[in-house]
């Protein structure tokens, strides 16, 4: 189902703010508050996953930890869709066409359904092949094929989900998929222990509860946005989808897919390497990735912000807005990273005690978690300039920088951990020096200022006062 694309959008929620008008700090801090709260309750999916299963043994915990790789490729494919009508869409409410940018809503929609047909095809698949590549133990790939496959299988309200919270994120209305987040994630830490442990008639269904528990989670998220949507702009239908402006998005969306994807891939490569150094470096690779995570919703609040601060602004020609906004963004991102790079180093290993009591494990943990401390404000950086990129639909240059490096980080962690023989230790500050080289890269990149120019959609004029097409 989707919006129906005849009906005008009307700004008509007081969730909804014009981010053209008024302070930059405020009207940031406004629009980012709600994305924090509702990408933290997102990642609570995740991490209540990890806790429970984590009481089933360290293989459990181990199939669910490489697991978390292949589902960022599911989210790459979310991003795809929401990077493009965030892009799209919010340059076409600060310019004031209203029904353009509902056209472009309803088309992302429909993409979402087609995108999840294609993983339900995959699904039969691709799990087994994934732990095969892997070389994970027997009981690991069986253990990760029951929780992955389900969520291949239902794949669609996933990619609902973040087309939905886009679109009115595109309005500046960010409030409505907190609120819609905060009953999904309540249900989900309701159903996680019912499904995994069973409870009276429910039988218990082990790592495949949990992730039965997150498909059903997210289904009622998605009805409560389409029921959302229903009062705000009337009836709902799925529109045909039509080939220009599905190119539109994919063309802004599938560079932020490609980088998901590489990012998935070079973590699914650590993986591997971790799985030849002990399982343990495996489990500590896992959930030290789910404490970082910390710091990434808190960087992509502000990331999610500002890309629709930048494509309002720059649909309503406000230039000076922009530079204004992105300089506030990247100030608080660094600030908020720092300060967990300090948590991380000093209470790293208590933090991993949530997720396992294995005394080998949390041994690892702590030298682990201090050395990924030291790049937490620039990996918030980084994950905040995304966020400007995509808002001005600039994300084919900021893909390429982030390729390059990955492609550095793939031989440089079998090198370092295991041909020089440094271990976890290794690959932690091989991930450590990469991460803050992206940053100043692409940081590099956003002092160059071609990104402001650049055309979100070819058919639409260039912004005014800036550089031509990037």
């Amino acid at each position: 189902m989707s919006a129906d694309s005849s009906q005008p959008a009307q700004a008509s929620s007081s969730d909804s703010i014009l981010l053209t008008e008024g302070r930059i700090l405020p009207v940031l801090l406004r629009l980012s508050w709600p994305v924090l709260l509702s990408m933290s309750l997102q990642t609570l999916f995740h991490i209540v996953d990890a806790i429970w299963v984590g009481r089933l043994g360290a293989d459990a915990l181990a199939a669910v930890s490489t697991c978390v790789y292949a589902t960022w490729i599911l989210g790459g494919i979310g991003e795809l869709l929401s990077s493009g009508v965030v892009a799209l869409a919010s340059r076409d409410v600060g310019a004031g066409r209203q029904d353009s940018a509902w056209k472009t809503a309803g088309q992302a929609q429909s993409f979402a359904w087609c995108l999840g047909i294609v993983l339900v095809a995959a699904a039969p698949t691709a799990p087994r092949a994934l732990f095969t590549a892997l070389s994970t133990t027997p009981e690991v790939t069986r253990l990760g094929i029951e929780y992955l496959s389900p969520l291949l299988y239902f794949a669609v309200p996933a990619l609902l989900l973040a087309t939905l919270a886009a679109i009115l994120r595109a309005w500046g209305d960010t409030k409505t998929a907190l609120r819609i987040t905060a009953v999904s994630v309540t249900l989900n830490l309701v159903l996680d222990p019912l499904l995994i442990f069973g409870f009276g008639p429910i039988p218990a269904l082990g790592v495949k509860g949990a992730a039965y528990a997150t498909l059903l989670s997210q289904s009622i998220g998605v009805t409560l946005f389409y029921l959302h949507l229903r009062g705000r702009f009337g009836s709902l239908r799925l529109p045909f989808p039509q080939r220009s402006t599905i190119l539109s998005i994919a063309r802004i969306g599938l560079p932020v897919t490609m980088n998901a994807a590489l990012y998935a891939f070079v973590y699914l490569w650590f993986a591997g390497v971790a799985a030849r150094i002990d399982t343990n470096a495996v489990a500590v690779l896992g959930v030290g990735n789910r404490l970082e995570s910390v710091v990434y919703i808190l960087a992509e609040s502000l990331s999610l912000a500002a890309a629709a601060f930048v494509g309002q602004n720059l649909g309503g020609q406000r230039v000076d807005r922009v530079r204004t906004g992105v300089r506030w963004a990247l100030v608080i991102g660094f600030a908020v990273g720092a300060v967990f790079g300090v948590l991380f180093f000093t209470l790293g290993r208590p933090l991993f005690s949530l997720f396992t009591s294995d005394p080998t494990v949390l041994a690892d943990a702590g030298p682990y978690m201090q050395i990924l401390a030291l790049c937490q404000g620039f990996m918030a950086v980084e994950v905040t300039l995304y966020g400007v990129f995509a808002g001005a639909g600039y994300t084919l240059v900021p893909t390429v920088v982030s390729g390059l490096v990955h492609a550095m980080r793939v031989p440089l962690a079998s090198w370092v951990a295991l041909r020089l023989g440094y271990g976890l230790e290794g690959l932690a500050w091989m991930i450590t020096l990469t991460c803050v080289l992206r940053s100043l890269w692409l940081a590099a990149v956003l002092a160059r200022g071609r990104w402001l120019g650049h055309r979100a959609d070819p058919t639409r004029a260039t912004i005014a006062g800036v550089p031509g097409s990037g």
